[in-house]
């Protein structure tokens, strides 16, 4: 076996389409798009609007609002939700984009 087969059997489309379309939250909560809960939103000077699909390094964004990174309504939420802000505005500096960064509960 090569190591492009070997590739070929860990690389599934489903699993990749699953994690792309994620919508766990830090804490675990909430699973679904209806309950109450946060996304972090970058707002560029042009209007555009793009959500935090990933915080981890680097950041990654997404024009869907339903596939922001989701931060429940709760003391933890909000914690993770603050810091990873912080996280999201450096790496909005890095990339040369001016805009606000904010965030929007959802079902609130």
């Amino acid at each position: 076996m090569s190591f492009t087969d070997r590739q070929e059997i860990l690389w599934d489309d489903v699993e990749d389409l699953k994690l792309r379309r994620r919508d766990t939250p830090l804490d675990g909560h909430p699973q679904e798009w209806y309950s109450k809960h946060y996304i972090i939103k970058l707002t560029t000077i042009l209007g555009r609007e793009f959500y935090m699909w990933d915080p981890g390094q680097p950041v990654i964004w997404t024009e869907e609002k339903s596939g922001g990174f989701r931060y429940s309504y709760s003391k933890m939420g909000r914690w993770s939700r603050d810091s990873d802000m912080n996280e999201a505005k450096l790496n909005a500096q890095e990339r040369g984009v001016d805009g606000k960064i904010t965030f929007e509960l959802i079902n609130g």
